[in-house]
């Protein structure tokens, strides 16, 4: 098991004892840090939608509908999921650079694929694609630390965050062959 010097285990008498200081729980961070980066992608949709609804373009619909989805809500589950279930097991989040690894690979990842959907340039998507994919193992690794340094399990939310990642993993690849990436 790993334990953080300074840092009191989840679920002990210490843990988020001062939820004011945020820089003392990174997981908190990362939390907030998730949920921000998905309202970025929500704001994006919803200027998406402005634009198209007054100007029709290529794919416009399927954008604002993919950064909603993908960049936004997906990311919000990954990131307030992972926390949650660290949260519930009693296990240790993951460290810090894992968490910023995750949340810029998602976003980067996310923003590639649109791009490289509305250009038209395939490599551009599936690179963005293969860093969805690459973020997905980075989290089910993370899910698999968890389940083995948890203080107690919890079945039902660890399938559920499994079920989320295979989900996510699939529609990539749907995504990606849809979008010509995966083609000939």
């Amino acid at each position: 098991m790993t334990y953080v010097i300074n840092e009191p285990r989840i679920g002990t008498k210490g843990h988020l004892q001062n939820r004011r200081d945020l820089a003392t729980h990174p997981a908190q961070n990362a939390r907030t840090a998730f949920l921000a980066a998905g309202c970025v992608f929500l704001l994006a949709a919803v200027l998406g939608a402005v634009v198209n609804a007054a100007a029709s373009f290529h794919h416009g619909w399927w954008l604002v509908a993919y950064l909603s989805l993908v960049g936004g809500l997906s990311q919000m589950l990954l990131g307030v999921g992972q926390d949650v279930l660290a949260e519930r097991t009693h296990s240790q989040t993951p460290p810090n650079t894992l968490l910023l690894m995750e949340l810029g690979l998602w976003s980067v990842g996310s923003v590639a694929v649109a791009v490289g959907d509305l250009a038209g340039a395939r490599t551009v998507l599936l690179l963005g694609s293969a860093l969805l994919l690459i973020d997905l193992a980075l989290f089910a690794v993370g899910l698999s630390r968890m389940r083995r340094d948890a203080a107690r399990r919890v079945v039902t939310l660890e399938r559920c965050y499994a079920a989320l990642l295979l989900f996510l993993a699939i529609s990539v690849l749907a995504g990606s062959s849809l979008g010509g990436a995966l083609s000939g």
